[in-house]
């Protein structure tokens, strides 16, 4: 595993979070996976991973403000709470400033 820096910005996140709504959006209606592979929506700079999440649970996480999909590596910001933990990643909510 490759070290990440911890410079986390909220910009990244919300272009990562746009890149997989994209992806989300892009797959076939009658053919639809049961999961879709997504970017890590951390935030920090020099992180390229990706992650598997089953998309009627994506869905949701969408659709909860201030929710967001990471690596289970990346859960070391005490600014966010942990909302769920799965196999390969981890539902995070970002702190109300």
């Amino acid at each position: 595993m490759a070290t990440v820096s911890n410079d986390v910005s909220v910009g990244r996140q919300t272009v990562r979070r746009q890149v997989n709504t994209r992806a989300r959006s892009t797959n076939g209606a009658s053919d639809e996976p049961a999961s879709i592979e997504i970017l890590c929506e951390c935030g920090r700079r020099l992180c390229d991973d990706h992650l598997q999440i089953e998309i009627e649970l994506y869905q949701d996480v969408l659709g909860s403000p201030g929710h967001y999909v990471v690596t289970t590596h990346h859960d070391d910001d005490p600014r966010h709470r942990l909302v769920s933990r799965h196999s390969g990643f981890l539902v995070l909510e970002r702190a109300a400033d």
